[in-house]
This record gives structure tokens, C-alpha cells and sequence, in this order.
């Protein structure tokens, strides 16, 4: 069986159902979902599409309990608590799962994840390692700081939005003790938050898996004509940083389309269209009539429609 843990809350519902619809769409086996979210949920807040596809096992839903908990440096920054909230996985999943796969939930799946789960997953097994991720860059002079400031020897980085992680390690060795006292340490220090500290914790030592299965699309320039090919082989595309394809900025980017064409199978929009500050999306939206990028998004007249509708939305 498949395992895996999304950690999210209110505000990035949309967001992680659009991921597990491309997950169980291009799955070739059955999956288990563990959902750890900020407010109650029940199995009734999940877009039919999903709860009834046919390669859904089960979904187990957990309520994050706040109290006596601190996330350092959330204030004014693009994410929420609910990225902290993967420290404290040990509290959500049962004993008898010996591993799992924690994904982020700006992760659309192209390709079914399944047949490499199982070889990485058994690879990390019978590894030393706790955690299998990739490489998000490497020590060098521009970045020499960070590795510094969070007392890291080694000279590479993990990004933790997609780990596979040896749970039976993680239990035996008491990770999650170690990751608090490293937060705590760390405290100020943690500009990338819960991924300085497993980085100041792990310190390189975790296994590398491919970059098809964490692929950053701001990281490759390409044209329109090499889009297919360049994502072929990808299997899991992140939308990791600020720029995100459910902003109008992000939308009028040509990756955004793979995100918005995965939303449009849970049956509630054409377009997801979220704002920070409503003037900056207007902005953007008439600037994209000078620099012509309005021109290269698909269903042009459902985005205005969608655009508007959302501008004036009342929250």
C-alpha cells in the first residue's frame, strides 16, 4: 500500500485536493491518504471526485492540536503554520506504517508515483538514512551564510517538500525530539522554517532521490515548443517559492496551466484565482494586456470571468 501525508490548512484546501486528484489520476495503484489540517474536518469537506475515485483506499483526517506548540517566523512570510506541522507527524500516523511519503500541497503529480515508491522506499528501508529528498542547491560562496548560520557542515541542501521517510527510524531515534530542540536552537535562524530545521538537524545526511520527483519549473527556461518534452518524465512538478499558479501573476505564467487544468477536475472553477492584495492582482492583470501574456492564457474569457468574479469576492 501507497502512504501519503499532506499537512495544510483552510487556506490551501483547494490547493492540496487539486494535488490529490492528480495523484490518484495518474496512480496505478491504490493509495492511502493522512491528511493533518488545522481546523476539524470530516470526509464530507472532500470534493466527491475524490472520495469516491477507485484508487482511494482510505483517507485518515487529523485535527492539529496548537497548544504549546511554536512556529518561529511565520509572521508576515507566504506560508502558514501548517508547513510546521509535518515536524509532529509521529503524533498522526499509526504504529504499523513503517514508512511514508510527505508531499507539499503545491505538488501536482504528472505521472503515477507508485512503481518508484516502492523501490525508493525500499532502498531508504535498508539504508542508514532517515529521510530520502533532493538536493535543492548546493554550498557555495553566495549561499555559504545559510549553511553557516544553521550550523551545517555539510555542503548540500534538501527540499522538503517531497520526503520519503523511514518512519521506524524516525520512532526508534527520536527524530522528533531532536527537531524540536533543533528549532529551538535555531530559533531567528530559520529563514526556510521547518526546512532549516531538518537541515540543521539532518546536515546532508539524507538519501537523494531524482529530480523528476521535486522539479521546480522557475529553475528551466524553454519554449512554448519544448513543453511537452521537458515534462514527459516528470513525475512530480512544485511550485515551491512566492510565485504560485492560483495568482494572477503566477496564472499568466506557462507552467500555471498544468495546475489550473488538475483544478478543473474537482468541478468547482475554471480557473483557481486567489489574492494577497487585490490591487496588485489588477495590476498584473492590466499590465499582462502590455507585455502580451494575457494572450497565452488558455480559456482567456473564463480567466477574465474568473478574475473579476474573485476580485469582488468578499472573504
Amino acid at each position: 500500500m501507497v502512504s501519503i501525508l499532506y499537512c495544510f490548512d483552510k487556506n490551501y484546501n483547494k490547493q492540496a485536493f487539486t494535488s490529490m486528484i492528480s495523484l490518484l489520476d495518474h496512480s496505478e495503484n491504490i493509495i492511502d491518504l493522512y491528511v493533518v489540517h488545522k481546523e476539524e474536518m470530516t470526509i464530507d469537506d472532500f470534493p466527491k471526485v475524490i472520495i469516491n475515485h477507485k484508487n482511494l483506499n482510505k483517507i485518515t483526517i487529523n485535527t492539529f492540536d496548537l497548544k504549546h506548540k511554536e512556529f518561529p517566523n511565520i509572521e508576515n512570510s507566504h506560508v502558514s503554520e501548517a508547513t510546521y506541522y509535518r515536524i509532529y507527524l509521529n503524533e498522526f500516523l499509526p504504529s504499523e506504517i513503517s514508512s511514508i511519503l510527505y508531499v507539499d500541497a503545491d505538488i501536482i503529480f504528472l505521472n503515477d508515483i507508485t512503481s518508484i515508491y516502492t523501490e525508493l522506499t525500499n532502498s531508504l528501508l535498508e539504508s542508514n538514512y532517515i529521510v530520502a529528498a533532493t538536493t535543492e542547491y548546493s554550498r557555495n560562496d553566495l549561499n555559504n551564510k545559510r549553511f553557516t548560520n544553521l550550523e551545517m557542515k555539510s555542503s548540500r541542501y534538501l527540499n522538503a517538500g517531497v520526503m520519503f521517510i523511514d518512519l521506524a527510524k524516525w520512532r526508534n531515534q527520536k527524530v522528533f525530539e531532536s527537531l524540536i530542540e533543533t528549532q529551538n536552537k535555531m530559533g531567528s535562524r530559520l529563514i526556510y522554517w521547518d526546512q532549516d530545521v531538518f537541515n540543521s538537524f539532518l546536515d546532508g545526511e539524507y538519501m537523494e532521490i531524482p529530480n523528476k520527483l521535486n522539479f521546480n519549473p522557475s529553475n528551466v527556461e524553454y519554449s512554448i515548443k519544448k513543453f511537452n518534452e521537458i515534462y514527459e518524465n516528470i513525475i512530480c512538478i512544485h511550485y515551491n517559492g512566492k510565485l504560485k499558479p492560483w495568482t494572477v501573476k503566477g496564472i499568466l505564467e506557462k507552467d500555471s496551466i498544468i495546475f489550473q487544468n488538475e483544478y478543473r477536475k474537482l468541478g468547482l472553477n475554471k480557473f483557481l484565482i486567489t489574492h494577497i492584495w487585490r490591487w496588485n492582482s489588477l495590476l498584473y492583470f492590466l499590465l499582462s494586456f502590455i507585455n502580451l501574456k494575457f494572450f497565452g492564457v488558455k480559456k482567456k474569457y473564463s480567466f477574465t470571468y474568473e478574475f473579476f468574479k474573485s476580485l469582488f469576492k468578499k472573504d
